[in-house]
């Protein structure tokens, strides 16, 4: 698995990418995109496990491991673990291997109790890096789906896509978001997802182990964690290095040296010192190695029945011989696994000095050319990322898996590497995470439950194959179809209980007001008549008559007032006279139909402009004709004259007939 680049797996690929390609962008002090407050990390803590019991399960090739975890308060702690044994040649394909996986699950689980179930695919057969894309309001997965095609070809139907955003970054002074991407064989995730459903533990989620490993870094169980760390995992067959901040995942790179790999240098080394030192016989009493030491080995054995040893198979154990003369039988995996195991469990009461002369500093010597391979690795690992990716270097360094049991391992790292390390050991019986019934006998297995520890621990953030990132925005989407659909049935519903309301309240208030009114005409006295309603008739006719009275008199006076306020400053009145006449008239051309029988003369001189005289008397007779108090305007005389005021004037007389109001 690789983040940032192509699969540098070996040495040779991760020198091509380190030539291939310039320094990146250090983004670890830029804004995480899953960052949104108090609120959100409660959802992202609680979002993933809808139960308070979470079991994880990983399957390896000689041994299922299972760890069971319950929420208590906000924290979770571990009650249950176990390292099974998978007997040979029994696969996940195998037919038996569904029901022993069955019954290793059914020890820890309660029956009719509801728990989730999670287990990894291991960080060597997916595939994760990251991409930038633009931050987009809508269709966030379609624009990270096809920057992960750009740089990568994939077919949709062999592998399951899933991503998560990681956070902010800016390129060429654009703000865009950090996704990272990973991909795993459909096979896969098929076949682990129908494995669980037929045995009756469907799988709630199914992740890598590089995921696996931040969940327990994240749970609160490793303390103090710094703020860039790295991860090294060592598997069977290959290891992954991570290195991560408390963000996310910065560079992931598989190794293809493991287990096996310091296992074959022991097997190997051993041969060696057989062909120098002479015919050497190992006895691996299964007793023995239970109870932290191996069976003696004596140089001056002469074969394989000496000291009552017995051949493989027998009742006393394993044995290997290797001949002075050259001829090596060699330790088989299994010899190897129990030899080292049994060394690394006596240590602790080693005086330095054994019979067969194989002191575990000696072993420890003997697998030293394996780890070296590991170490470099490792180095040119965080030598990538911090020199060509541009990220802080880790400031610590955890080791797990299988050999994390070695005495002296992490001092061996910390010496090649000049880092901090410590070796995980979640289940240690001390910690009060873990509850006083977990206890192993086997360093080993204790050592080896630490992803499975972190399969019991997901978080809102933990990449789920079996729920992707597209499934959870699916379901967003219904819910908010959903919301929207049942917002706007409770706004009907709203808006139609006040209509009814409202009705039902102005019925009330109409039958109140009908009621009240009724009472004061039952208590109104006398009773309306015809003769009263015929009274009151005749005295508003009166006051409307006197009304029109009195308006007919101050009609002049409203009509002089009228004509001051529509008179210009060029326009000055020389007199103004009343005709009174009690005759009405009709005009048939003009100005209004009807008129009242009185008239005003107007005499006036137009000023200041002789050569605009006539416009201006023209537009002084249109603004009194647009008057409602008069009625019809005619130019009696209009003509220049000298001798009312120094120069010439244009005097006029206006015949003005009063409108009837």
């Amino acid at each position: 698995m690789s983040i940032n680049d192509q699969d540098v797996s070996s040495t040779e690929k991760l020198l091509k990418v380190i030539r291939g390609k310039g320094g990146g962008e250090n983004t670890l002090g830029a804004g995480s995109a899953r960052e949104g407050g108090l609120f959100t990390k409660i959802r992202e803590k609680w979002a993933v496990s809808g139960t308070g019991v979470c079991i994880g399960v990983e399957i390896l090739r000689d041994t299922i491991h299972i760890v069971r975890t319950e929420r208590i308060g906000g924290s979770r702690r571990i009650v249950y673990a176990s390292a099974d044994p998978v007997p040979a040649g029994t696969d996940m394909d195998n037919d038996d291997f569904g029901p022993l996986l069955a019954r290793c699950i059914r020890k820890t689980a309660v029956p009719g109790e509801t728990i989730d179930v999670w287990a990894c695919i291991p960080s060597s057969k997916g595939e994760s890096w990251t991409v930038r894309v633009p931050k987009v309001r809508k269709n966030l997965g379609n624009a990270v789906y096809w920057a992960a095609r750009k740089d990568k070809s994939f077919d949709d139907k062999d592998v399951v896509f899933d991503y998560r955003i990681a956070g902010e970054t800016t390129e060429n002074d654009v703000r865009k978001l950090l996704a990272e991407v990973c991909t795993v064989s459909a096979a896969d995730v098929r076949r682990y997802r129908e494995l669980f459903t037929a045995i009756g533990f469907p799988l709630k989620g199914l992740t890598l182990s590089s995921y696996a490993m931040e969940n327990l870094m994240e749970s609160g169980f490793v303390e103090p964690v710094p703020d860039v760390y790295a991860v090294l995992s060592i598997g069977e067959q290959t290891s992954w290095i991570d290195i991560h901040t408390r963000e996310r995942m910065l560079f992931s790179r598989v190794i293809r040296t493991g287990k096996d790999s310091v296992l074959e240098s022991l097997m190997l080394e051993y041969d060696r010192m057989a062909e120098n030192d002479g015919e050497i016989v190992i006895t691996l009493d299964p007793r023995d190695v239970e109870a932290g030491a191996a069976g003696p080995v004596s140089p001056e054995s002469d074969g394989p029945e000496s000291d009552g040893l017995k051949p493989e198979g027998s009742d006393r154990g394993a044995y290997a011989t290797v001949g002075a003369g050259g001829f090596a039988s060699g330790l088989s995996r299994d010899d190897a696994s129990r030899l080292l195991k049994s060394r690394a469990a006596s240590t602790e009461y080693d005086t330095g000095i054994r019979d067969d002369g194989l002191a575990y500093d000696r072993v420890l010597a003997m697998i030293e050319p394996a780890l070296e391979r590991v170490s470099r690795q490792m180095e040119r690992t965080i030598d990538h990322s911090v020199n060509v990716l541009v990220n802080p270097a880790p400031q610590k360094i955890f080791v797990a898996g299988g050999l994390a049991f070695l005495p002296k391992i992490g001092a061996f790292f910390r010496e090649q590497l000049d880092v901090p390390v410590e070796v995980l050991d979640v289940l240690d019986p001390s910690s009060f995470n873990v509850a006083p019934t977990v206890f192993f006998d086997d360093p080993e297995d204790r050592h080896a439950l630490v992803s499975a520890t972190g399969l019991a621990m997901p978080s809102g953030k933990t990449v789920n194959f079996i729920h992707t990132a597209y499934d959870r925005e699916k379901e967003r989407a219904a819910a908010r179809t959903t919301g929207a659909v049942a917002t706007g049935c409770a706004a009907l519903f709203i808006l139609t209980a006040g209509w009814w309301w409202y009705s039902l309240y102005t019925l009330e208030q109409a039958r109140d007001r009908v009621a009240h009114l009724e009472s004061r005409l039952n208590d109104f006295s006398p009773r309306l008549s015809v003769e009263l309603i015929m009274e009151m008739a005749g005295q508003q006719r009166d006051a409307q008559l006197e009304t029109a009275r009195y308006s007919r008199r101050l009609h002049p006076v409203a009509v002089m007032s009228e004509i001051s306020g529509l008179t210009p400053g060029n326009i000055h009145l020389v007199s103004i006279n009343i005709q009174l006449g009690d005759i009405r008239s009709e005009r048939a051309g003009g100005g209004r139909g009807n008129t009242t029988g009185r008239a005003l003369v107007l005499d006036g001189v137009v000023m200041d402009d002789p050569a605009g005289y006539e416009a201006r008397l023209a537009s002084y007779i249109h603004q009194l004709r647009a008057s409602p108090l008069i009625g019809t305007v005619s130019i009696r005389r209009a003509q220049l004259d000298t001798g009312i005021v120094e120069g010439e004037v244009y005097r006029f007389t206006l015949n003005i007939e009063l409108a009837e109001v």
